[in-house]
């Protein structure tokens, strides 16, 4: 089913005050409830951009020239260019519909897209008189800014009215990865202290995948970033399918195979009955994927997982590390990973994942790969 998203388009030059040549751009800095803001439209007349938004989605991009911006309401995430601007406090639409744009987010996004300087002057950000100074030079690791794991969330795969994949004895892939999650999150609080901890679902309850990236997405703030683990079991039509395998993110898959899996984990959709996410909004997407740090982190994290797994799961195997399209991380503005911890359909997986012996096992394997993960990236940040 092929879910169309509609833009509101609102070209703000038509109605825009142009500045005179000689004269620097000026941009209002407004307080609402306590927090400093600049308003999108007035970005927009001043600055000479156009803009896109999707009333129901919440969602918008910001055009100048060759950039583009993308946000969202109640998030603290934009992405402006290349580069993930956070802030302290998100994104807000006021009554009348208006966008405002956090303070801090707004100076880094006219910057980068006017390609100019800007200083703080009382309530207002005024263009230096110095044009900015713009340097074009390949992406390496000492250009990267790494920020704190200050949360993890852990998503217990389908649930409610989706029991995901079903095996021998109507043994449901919701329970499994309920109980698996349950143990992680436990693990995790104790070994990593100080990080906040947190299920998508902590019961038997239905959640739209689009949803399930938005709970992470809705913590990130400026100087904190997250983590995003989703665990699954697989499924096929050859009962000899077995093994462990760990995803990230990718509309390249790595496998026929994998994109099978993908595929299989993507049909939830046909089960949500909102009409808030949509999922063939392309150009929003691959806007979010152009942040290729992410990316890198998520292949490093799910080798780290895939690693741990391997060493900690010896009645199973390794199927190694994979890339696919899944929806549920298609949202994602952190790292994140799917994890499919074995096969309902193989007999002998489906009676180890039913034990609580062995989910004990399969939660400290996958918690032990993430809280390795989590120490190597936190040394980088100090």
């Amino acid at each position: 089913m092929r879910l169309i998203l509609t833009f509101v388009f609102l070209t703000c030059a038509a109605v825009s005050i142009i500045p005179a040549d000689n004269s620097a751009l000026q941009f209002r800095i407004q307080k609402l409830n306590g927090k400093e803001y600049v308003s999108l439209y007035e970005i927009c007349r001043d600055g000479e951009f156009d803009q896109g938004i999707d009333p129901v989605l919440g969602r918008g991009k910001i055009y100048k020239k060759t950039y583009v911006a993308v946000y969202q309401i109640d998030l603290s995430v934009i992405l402006a260019g290349k580069e993930l601007i956070k802030s302290d406090y998100p994104v807000r639409r006021g009554s009348d519909g208006e966008v405002f744009i956090p303070a801090d987010s707004a100076r880094q996004i006219l910057e980068i897209m006017l390609e100019k300087n800007f200083s703080r002057h009382g309530n207002y950000f005024n263009e230096d008189k110095e044009p900015k100074t713009v340097i074009k030079k390949p992406v390496d690791d000492d250009d990267v800014h790494y920020e704190e794991i200050d949360f993890i969330v852990i998503d217990a795969g389908h649930g409610g009215k989706d029991p995901g994949a079903v095996g021998k004895g109507g043994r449901r892939e919701k329970d499994i990865t309920l109980a698996v999650c349950k143990r992680i999150r436990d693990i995790l609080k104790r070994e990593l202290k100080g990080v906040n901890i947190s299920l998508t679902r902590s019961k038997d309850i239905f959640l739209e995948l689009g949803e399930r990236t938005e709970i992470a997405n809705k913590l990130l703030r400026k100087s904190k970033n997250g983590l995003f683990i989703s665990i699954h079991v697989n499924a096929s039509i050859s009962p000899k399918s077995s093994g462990f395998e760990t995803y990230y993110l990718s509309r390249d898959p790595t496998t026929d195979d994998a994109r099978v899996t993908a595929t299989l984990e993507n049909n939830v959709v046909i089960l949500e009955t909102k009409k808030k996410h949509h999922y063939d909004d392309i150009e929003f997407i691959e806007a979010l994927m152009l942040a290729a740090q992410i990316q890198k982190e998520s292949h490093i994290l799910a080798e780290f997982i895939q690693k741990n797994m391997t060493s900690a799961m010896k009645q199973s195997h390794s199927r190694g590390v994979k890339r696919a399209d899944f929806f549920v991380l298609r949202g994602s503005l952190m790292p994140a990973v799917l994890v499919e911890i074995g096969y309902i359909t193989n007999k002998k997986e489906l009676n180890l994942l039913i034990t609580p012996n062995y989910q004990a096992v399969v939660s400290k394997a996958v918690a032990g790969g993430i809280t390795s993960f989590v120490a190597g990236y936190n040394k980088l940040v100090k």
